[in-house]
């Protein structure tokens, strides 16, 4: 490997060791505070399955990233989330709210299910309410491919979506932060 390959390997595979050792970290709390949102605790384990999603389709781990990355996700989906009913409960305690499906999905997409939780989305999903959610034109555009993704047609098409986007705005160069 050349040396700058050599180098983005290590950091990549000394990160993963880091997540793994410090994977008690992302144990739910019992008593969330209210601020924070009682399903907003659940996104570190969404973005958690996300760099998992990464590492398998880049294909850029070694075998001992791949199983750490493995015991990693396991950990996470069966001791954390309980095999997906912690986020059955939060989807039931909170109908609306996109959290659990956007957690679950790229769990899904690793192999990990969880039908009870697919049966109480798709209820949720064909509300009215649902596709009436208020959110940020960013957050609408994440979600509608999130919901394309777990296989129900979006609530706004992705394109109309991005349309509402500040940058589908075109905006000039000099406001952008």
């Amino acid at each position: 490997m050349s040396s700058g390959i050599q180098q983005i390997h290590d950091v990549g595979a000394k990160a993963l060791g880091w997540l793994y050792e410090h994977r008690e970290g992302f144990r739910l709390e019992a008593d969330p505070s209210p601020e924070a949102g009682i399903l907003d605790r659940f996104k570190p384990l969404g973005e958690l399955a996300l760099i998992g999603k990464v590492i398998f389709r880049e294909g850029v781990a070694g075998s001992q990233q791949s199983s750490l990355a493995h015991k990693l996700l396991d950990h996470a989906w069966h001791e954390l989330l309980d095999s997906g009913a912690r986020l059955l409960e939060g989807q039931r305690r909170e109908p609306l709210s996109p959290v659990p499906l956007e957690v679950y999905v790229p769990f899904r997409e690793l192999g990990y299910r969880q039908p009870d939780l697919e049966s109480a989305i798709r209820l949720n999903h064909r509300l009215a309410s649902w596709a009436a959610l208020e959110v940020l034109p960013v957050r609408r555009l994440g979600l509608s491919a999130i919901e394309r993704r777990f296989g129900v047609e979006p609530s706004l098409p992705e394109t109309a979506a991005l349309a509402h986007t500040w940058l589908a705005r075109r905006p000039e160069p000099w406001t952008a932060e």
